[in-house]
């Protein structure tokens, strides 16, 4: 990481404590959501078949990607009122680089939701759940749930705050992240939805492989085969996104 990129990391990780609401009131909803949906399909572990005789261990990692996918939109927030602060306009008379203007940004909000996705798996703990990989899968799983908020909608809403320049644009666009999870098994197993159609869409969305390797993580223990697919999906759509953001920036500020 380069010096440029770490002082901006610094600068929006020194800004969170200062703002309570993003860090406390932004997961909350998904902890109550886990809660609450780990009760009403509670029942789905009796059906045949189920990986778990505890729900909130099924539930758990796709309550971690409800945290990091919605989440990292944040940080597009904070670039766009950059953007109209002109605050961004500043640092572009620096010698500052474009990546490390972006990557400033997505690393300090995937730090945070880091952290606030612990709490679900704190809170997953809680009711009894167990994590078959231990500590160190934990660690891994948020990790992976961070990268992949990050390649995904932290991209993809970066992109809409240097096309709109308006905070609001952005926040407009949060509902769509939980597309990208409602579309896989988040909540059942794949023998248990019943349309075919659907069964297609969960097998073409990249947040299935991803959600997979975390719920092996979760439920069996260290499957390398499936996280290796799960960082070949974030790879991947890095390879693509990033550079594709960064000409963004470029054909906005050049």
């Amino acid at each position: 990481m380069s010096s440029a990129t770490w002082l901006l990391t610094r600068r929006t990780l020194i800004q969170f404590p200062r703002n309570p609401m993003v860090l406390g009131f932004s997961v909350a909803p998904v902890l109550m959501m886990f809660v609450v949906f780990g009760a009403l399909f509670e029942s789905v572990k009796h059906l045949p078949g189920f990986p778990t005789d505890n729900y909130f261990e099924y539930l758990a990692p796709a309550a971690v990607l409800m945290t990091t996918i919605p989440g990292i939109a944040n940080a597009a927030v904070g670039l766009a009122t950059d953007i109209q602060s002109r605050y961004l306009h500043k640092l572009l008379t620096m010698p500052v680089s474009l990546g490390s203007v972006i990557a400033g940004r997505l690393l300090a909000d995937g730090a945070r939701l880091f952290v606030q996705a612990g709490a679900v798996l704190l809170l997953a703990i809680a009711l009894g759940s167990q994590i078959a990989s231990g500590f160190a899968g934990a660690l891994l799983m948020l990790l992976i749930g961070a990268l992949f908020g990050i390649v995904t909608f932290g991209v993809l809403t970066a992109n809409l705050a240097l096309k709109t320049k308006d905070p609001q644009a952005v926040q407009a666009v949060f509902p769509m992240a939980f597309l990208l999870i409602f579309l896989t098994t988040a909540y059942q197993t794949e023998e248990q939805v019943p349309s075919g159609v659907l069964r297609a869409v969960m097998s073409v969305n990249p947040t299935e492989y991803v959600l997979q390797a975390m719920r092996d993580l979760m439920l069996t223990g260290f499957e390398w085969d499936s996280i290796g697919v799960a960082f070949a999906v974030i790879g991947g759509l890095a390879l693509v996104g990033l550079p594709l953001t960064i000409r963004n920036f470029r054909s906005v500020y050049r």
